[in-house]
């Protein structure tokens, strides 16, 4: 297949598509690295992928949180291995996860209404929270507080690393500060907290003491809006992806808001998107990815999307920038192809941007 780049000729491509993963036994099938890994597991074992949502990626491991097994997967590319994390008892509906500096992980529990941690060696450590108070969706880690986002009370709580709450960011409700249904949560590379309403449709920044800065997107069907948002992702420029699970995109965003690139398509291709609710960027593990990169291409960090349908469940893709001029770089565009303008249109797809104290 000839690579596929986002946005199309002769646009400069910032994206390529690079693999996908179905489930494990389409790893093993494909005769790649990962042929000799899982020798005699049955086809009905914990390699299957169900129902993926949240997604982490670090120094060439893949965890996954799984809504259709109710389990955690992972999967080492640095010693092609396999792995479940946690056992049955000890993780019920995960959710979401975020790797901290020294590997530990938190993982948002919506059956136990905790944060399950696990340490480096991805062994249990304990479960944190008042299931009477919080009910977790989401966790971000910002220097030494995690921050949880809270789906039926329409909050973000800050807590010490040990589970001990701090102070709440937002109350529920429509207005400019306040949060209905939250989803999503990451920190920008201002130490900002960017937060997907699901139910507002909308993204909403946050500084880490709970100011409100701005709102990014509103309702709608045009480039730029939302319908059903549900995961973000933040690179080190502030560029803002997020996932819209009605309408089969990723989108992109500027710092301040505005529309640069979307992209994804429903489809059985590889590259096909149905239902994305996960996002994670990660720069770490790129040296097990560049064998699929185009070999005009430069590969600055990886993305990594869920989709919580279709046969695509794991999808790959590379942010970048052209070794020779755009004009020499090989490619197709699947959306360029379907009549799509990848690129951000003019005014009417700009993303609105709101609510400037």
């Amino acid at each position: 297949m000839a690579p596929v780049f986002y946005p199309a000729p002769p646009d400069v491509p910032r994206l390529q598509y690079l693999t996908t993963i179905k489930n494990v036994e389409e790893w093993q099938n494909k005769g790649s690295s990962f042929s000799d890994f899982l020798v005699g597991r049955s086809k009905t074992d914990e390699g299957e992928i169900n129902g993926p949502y949240g997604v982490a990626l670090r120094d060439g491991k893949l965890y996954v949180c799984d809504l259709g097994l109710l389990r955690i997967h992972v999967i080492d590319f640095v010693n092609n291995r396999y792995s479940v994390m946690g056992t049955p008892d000890q993780v019920k509906k995960p959710v979401n996860i975020a790797i901290d500096a020294d590997g530990t992980k938190y993982v948002a529990d919506a059956d136990k209404k905790r944060i399950l941690v696990f340490d480096a060696q991805d062994g249990f450590v304990r479960e944190m929270g008042d299931p009477e108070k919080t009910s977790p969706i989401s966790v971000a880690i910002k220097g030494d507080e995690l921050f949880v986002a809270d789906a039926l009370a329409g909050k973000v709580e800050v807590w010490t690393k040990d589970g001990r709450p701090k102070r709440t960011i937002s109350s529920k409700g429509a207005g400019p500060g306040q949060l209905i249904r939250p989803s999503g949560i990451a920190f920008g590379a201002e130490g900002h907290l960017f937060v997907v309403d699901q139910e507002l449709a909308t993204v909403k920044e946050f500084d880490v003491e709970g100011k409100y800065i701005k709102s990014i997107g509103s309702p709608g069907d045009r480039p730029g809006f939302f319908a059903r948002p549900k995961g973000i992702a933040i690179d080190s420029q502030n560029l803002v992806y997020v996932a819209d699970n009605q309408w089969d995109k990723i989108q992109i965003f500027s710092p301040e808001g505005q529309l640069l690139l979307f992209f994804g398509e429903p489809g059985a291709k590889a590259y096909g998107l149905l239902t994305p609710t996960g996002l994670a960027i990660d720069a770490t593990s790129l040296g097990f990815f560049r064998k699929y990169a185009a070999p005009n291409f430069e590969p600055e960090y990886l993305l990594v999307v869920t989709n919580q349908f279709g046969e695509n469940k794991i999808v790959f893709f590379a942010f970048g920038h052209p070794k020779v001029p755009p004009s020499e770089t090989p490619g197709t565009n699947p959306a360029a192809e379907a009549g799509k303008a990848p690129a951000a249109p003019a005014s009417p797809g700009k993303a609105p941007v709101t609510g400037k104290p």
